[in-house]
C-alpha cells in the first residue's frame, strides 16, 4: 500500500477537478436550449396531450423580462381551463 505523505495535494486536485466539472455541467442545459426550439415542441406536445380539451383560444403576452406568456383557454365537458406557460425568447 502507497502512504502518500501530504494529503494537500490530493484535497486541492479534489476541489480543482469538482469546480471543473461543475463549470462544464451548469451552463449545458443552457447551450442544449439555444440549439432546440422549444416553442414548437411545447405546443406539439400540448396538442397531443390535450387532445379531449376543445381549444377556444390562445393569448401571448410579453412580459419584458426576456420571454413571452401563452396562455390556453381549453374546454372540457363545461369547465373552462387556463393553460399559461413561459417562453424565453433567443
Amino acid at each position: 500500500m502507497i502512504k502518500i505523505s501530504n494529503q494537500k495535494y490530493i484535497k486541492n486536485f479534489v476541489l480543482i477537478f469538482s469546480g471543473l466539472c461543475l463549470f462544464i455541467a451548469i451552463p449545458l442545459p443552457l447551450l442544449v436550449a439555444k440549439f432546440v426550439n422549444t416553442e414548437s415542441y411545447i405546443n406539439k406536445s400540448i396538442l397531443i396531450k390535450l387532445n379531449n380539451f376543445e381549444h377556444i383560444d390562445t393569448k401571448k403576452y410579453n412580459t419584458g423580462f426576456g420571454r413571452d406568456k401563452y396562455i390556453y383557454h381549453l374546454q372540457s365537458d363545461g369547465v373552462y381551463y387556463n393553460l399559461s406557460y413561459y417562453i424565453e425568447k433567443k
